[in-house]
């Protein structure tokens, strides 16, 4: 295995590990936000307390959040959760199989990094849109949110280098199976006379 090939895999692995960390928290994001929007409309019957001081308790003691903008935040960090709970998942997935192919220049690896990078491009600002939708409900039945910022528009370039990259490995498939068949030297004979 040349250097540079053993330097990617290293990567590879690195990125894979990552992915699953990823995969963890974005679950526990998802579940913690999901348990705090149900605790919020309970009420005193909270089901998350913590030191006594359940989720509307701390609302109310903190005069710089309102209760609607807490459910904003608990939507936000459920809708984000999710989000990356997919993407990182794709992404493991193609880091698992490019590890077993030994090389990132596929078919297949090519047409998951095409996959991830469509997803990346635009499944946050799809769900950033839908989250801009649900706030605006809730500001229509619950009054003022001053809900915080969506998210995902910075996702557009990530998805977008992703694309760029799995037309690379794709010409790089092409070339290492031409390679293989004979057909870059005797080209490159051709070019030299």
């Amino acid at each position: 295995m040349s250097k540079n090939l053993s330097a990617i895999q290293t990567i590879s692995k690195v990125c894979n590990v990552l992915c699953k960390i990823v995969f963890v928290f974005s679950i526990v994001i998802t579940v913690l936000s999901a348990i705090g929007i149900v605790s919020l409309a309970v009420g005193e019957d909270s089901v998350l307390k913590i030191g006594g001081v359940n989720i509307r308790g701390f609302v109310e003691q903190n005069a710089e959040i309102s209760k609607n903008e807490m459910y904003a935040e608990m939507i936000k960090g459920v809708a984000m959760g999710l989000c990356y709970t997919v993407l990182s998942r794709i992404a493991g997935n193609y880091f698992s199989n490019e590890l077993k192919a030994g090389t990132p220049f596929t078919n297949e690896g090519a047409k998951e990094m095409l996959r991830l990078g469509i997803l990346t491009a635009c499944l946050p600002v799809a769900v950033s849109i839908a989250y801009a939708i649900v706030c605006s409900i809730l500001e229509k039945t619950m009054g003022e949110i001053n809900a915080p910022d969506g998210f995902g528009f910075d996702s557009i370039t990530a998805g977008v280098m992703l694309i760029i990259m799995s037309v690379i490995f794709r010409y790089g498939t092409e070339l290492a199976s031409k390679s293989s068949a004979g057909e870059i030297s005797e080209n490159t004979e051709k070019e030299q006379e």
